[in-house]
């Protein structure tokens, strides 16, 4: 009977437990259209802003895309189709209720493209990172072994900015250009001077290890130059017009390191910096190392 009563007790255990774990999923639906007509196979994304939890589904045949979602806030995305916008994405809240009709209209693309090169030389530049941004849309890329770029999936406008970057070269932007549905806007392109003004080599301190992927950027007078060392500790910045600069050396295992320099027209900086090592205590901690930039004053 004891025996009898354990087993009954058990199963009724289990299933309370079973019960209580269980969530209440609801249904968020909605369409994805292109120019009137219900698109199939457009990916819709899912996160849960408390959990990071992603949940996907893909439109059918009719455009229309079910995910199931617990309660929560969400943000809802969807990733877009060759040749279109990817469209804004959306916020709800998922509450005791199903919700219907989020849909999605994509609109077709617009396109810049151009090339990125040492003034001169007509030298290509690879692996140059362009941005663009306008009112309803983003999209980046980088430049191939030409220095040919293609900036796709953007919104018509009058005023799209595309940022330039690459390594050991000043961040370069130009305002104002006009992308049209359907279009390319050719020759937007990008002169680069290859001037040299700063070299050298990131060690660590004692070991003199070359120290890998530092960050490096040299600030002042409303410019930043960027770069990062290469796998031999070696880096080079170009074109820094004449002055005084803050320089700064980050990774995310070593301890920052900020100077002031100054760089004279004609004669090229050498220098060396030796990063010091943090502990495992540190570098979990973050301590030494943030999301941005720290900021110390250029001495005047």
């Amino acid at each position: 009977m004891y025996k009898k009563f354990k087993i009954i007790l058990s199963l009724w255990i289990i299933i309370l437990s079973s019960t209580a774990d269980s969530k209440v999923l609801y249904q968020v639906s909605g369409r994805v259209f292109a120019e009137g007509k219900r698109v199939k196979g457009v990916r819709i994304c899912a996160t849960n802003e408390k959990t990071m939890k992603e949940s996907i589904a893909d439109t059918n045949e009719n455009g229309l895309f079910i995910l199931h979602l617990e309660s929560g806030i969400y943000s809802i995305y969807c990733l877009g189709l060759k040749g279109y916008v990817i469209p804004r994405g959306k916020r709800i809240e998922v509450t005791n209720k199903n919700i219907y009709n989020l849909n999605f209209y994509l609109e077709k693309e617009g396109r810049i493209s151009g090339r990125v090169y040492i003034k001169g030389k007509n030298t290509p530049v690879p692996n140059a990172e362009l941005t663009a941004i306008n009112e309803s849309s983003v999209s980046t890329t980088t430049t191939d072994n030409e220095g040919k770029y293609v900036l796709e999936g953007l919104a018509q406008s009058e005023s799209t900015i595309v940022i330039m970057s690459v390594s050991g070269f000043q961040v370069m932007k130009k305002d104002n250009i006009k992308v049209f549905k359907e279009q390319t806007t050719e020759n937007i392109n990008f002169e680069l001077e290859d001037v040299l003004s700063v070299s050298g080599k990131v060690l660590e301190k004692g070991s003199n290890k070359p120290l890998k992927d530092v960050q490096i950027m040299i600030s002042g007078k409303g410019m930043i130059f960027q770069a990062s060392s290469r796998s031999d500790g070696s880096y080079e910045l170009y074109n820094i017009p004449t002055g005084i600069y803050n320089i700064t050396f980050a990774d995310p295992y070593h301890r920052i390191h900020q100077d002031d320099i100054e760089i004279v027209s004609g004669k090229p900086l050498t220098l060396n910096i030796y990063l010091e090592k943090l502990s495992e205590e540190e570098i979990k901690e973050g301590k030494y190392f943030g999301v941005e930039w720290p900021k110390k004053p250029v001495k005047k």
